[in-house]
């Protein structure tokens, strides 16, 4: 089965950036405090495998960056746009934190 990688910068999700500095999500639903662990188990809920890639820097914050990346691997069953998966993220990680 064929897989695709997506890349996720943790920077896409922080609701303490604007979407000038790497925000792709609305800031309603994006998430503050964002921790890796965090991050993990709501790829687990949504049904997707990802991990984490230590070492890496966003680009345009390179300097205050998390220092990290989610690698998200898609199945071609799954077909999902990389829009729809950051909020699906953004939503389980927002559920996550209010319970």
């Amino acid at each position: 089965m064929a897989m695709r990688e997506v890349i996720i910068w943790p920077e896409y999700l922080d609701a303490r950036l604007s979407r000038k500095s790497g925000r792709r999500i609305p800031k309603s639903i994006a998430v503050h405090a964002l921790r890796k662990e965090d991050i993990l188990l709501a790829c687990k809920s949504v049904g997707v495998d990802c991990e984490i890639e230590e070492g890496k820097y966003y680009p345009r914050l390179w300097h205050s960056s998390y220092g990290f990346r989610i690698i998200v691997r898609i199945s071609e069953k799954q077909e999902i746009s990389k829009e729809r998966l950051l909020r699906t993220l953004a939503e389980a990680l927002s559920k996550a934190k209010s319970a």
